[in-house]
C-alpha cells in the first residue's frame, strides 16, 4: 500500500468515526439541477471565523458541522490536517517550504479533479454508491487543500511585508497559491522577503538563518505574540484579524474556482458552502 493511500485510508476512517457517513444520492434530481457555478450562484458562509480553535473545543466543532454531508466531509478534512499531517512542512507552509507547499496544493487539486470527474461519469451511469465514494474523496481533497491555502497567511510574514506599503486594509490582496501562476506568485513574494516560521519537528526545513520560529511568527490566534499585535494606522486591527480575513477570502476564491470547473460539487453542496477558518492548535506550543 502506498504512503498516500495509507494516509487517505487513515483520514477516511477518522472521518467515518467522527460521523461523516454516506449520503443518499438522488441521481435524477442532481442530473436535472446541476447549475453553472457562477459567483452569484454560490454562497460561502464563514462560521467560527471570529473564534479561536482549541483542542478542548473538539466537541463544539463537531456539533457545529454542516448537516450537508459532503460539506461536512470538507470541514473535517480541513480540521484533520493538523493531526494527520502535523509534521509535514508542505501541509502548513512551515519551515519556508514554499515549493513543497505549492506542489502539495497542486497534488490535492489534481486528486480533487480526478474524483470529481469520476463522480460526474458515474452519475450519468447511475451508480450512486460509487458516486458517493468519489464525492466524499473530492471533498476530502478540497478540505485538505483549503487548510494549506489558509495557513499561508497565518504562518508566513506576508501580512508584515504588506503593512508599510498598504494605505488601507483593502490593499492586502489574496495570493493565489493554486493554479498555473502559483509558483510565480510565491517567487515574487520570496524576492520581497517572504518567510515562514521554523518548526523544530517539521520536515523539511528550508529557512535560512536567522529565522523566526513558528511560535514567534504564527497569527493563528489573537492570543499569540504576533497575532495580538495591532496595526495602529488601520484602527488597531490585529495581525490575526488581517491574516484571518485573507484566509477567508482566499478560501472563497479557491472554492469558486473549483465549483466553476466541477458543477457537480456545487450541486451536492446545494449552492452553499459553510466554511471554517481554523486556528492551528500548535501555534501556542511550538517555539
Amino acid at each position: 500500500m502506498s504512503n498516500r493511500l495509507r494516509q487517505s485510508v487513515a483520514i477516511i476512517f477518522s472521518l467515518m468515526a467522527m460521523g461523516a457517513s454516506a449520503a443518499d444520492i438522488d441521481m435524477e434530481k442532481i442530473q436535472q439541477e446541476i447549475p453553472a457555478a457562477k459567483d452569484e450562484s454560490i454562497s460561502v458562509i464563514c462560521e467560527r471565523c471570529n473564534s479561536d480553535f482549541k483542542i478542548s473545543e473538539h466537541k463544539i466543532l463537531l456539533d457545529g458541522l454542516s448537516s450537508r454531508r459532503y460539506v461536512r466531509q470538507m470541514q473535517i478534512a480541513l480540521y484533520m490536517q493538523d493531526i494527520v499531517h502535523q509534521t509535514a512542512s508542505k501541509a502548513h507552509f512551515d519551515n519556508c517550504d514554499f515549493s513543497g507547499a505549492i506542489a502539495y496544493i497542486a497534488q490535492l487539486k489534481a486528486e480533487l479533479d480526478e474524483h470529481a470527474e469520476a463522480a460526474t461519469v458515474l452519475l450519468m451511469a447511475k451508480k450512486p454508491l460509487l458516486v458517493n465514494l468519489e464525492l466524499n474523496l473530492a471533498f476530502l481533497s478540497l478540505g485538505q487543500a483549503l487548510h494549506g491555502i489558509q495557513d499561508f497567511y497565518a504562518h508566513t510574514n506576508y501580512v508584515e511585508i504588506n503593512i508599510d506599503h498598504a494605505s488601507a486594509l483593502s490593499d492586502f490582496k489574496v495570493v493565489k497559491t493554486w493554479g498555473d501562476q502559483a509558483e510565480e506568485n510565491i517567487q515574487k513574494w520570496q524576492e520581497a522577503g517572504l518567510k515562514s516560521g521554523y518548526v523544530s519537528w517539521g520536515a523539511p526545513k528550508k529557512c535560512a538563518v536567522p529565522y523566526e520560529t513558528h511560535g514567534e511568527m504564527a497569527k493563528d490566534s489573537k492570543e499569540t505574540d504576533r497575532g495580538k499585535k495591532t496595526i495602529s494606522k488601520f484602527g488597531n486591527v490585529t495581525h490575526f484579524e488581517v491574516a484571518q480575513g485573507l484566509a477567508k477570502d482566499a478560501s472563497k476564491k479557491f472554492i469558486l474556482d473549483v465549483f466553476a470547473e466541477w458543477p457537480i460539487l456545487n450541486a451536492v453542496s446545494q449552492g452553499t458552502i459553510t466554511l471554517d477558518v481554523l486556528v492551528d492548535s500548535r501555534a501556542t506550543v511550538l517555539k
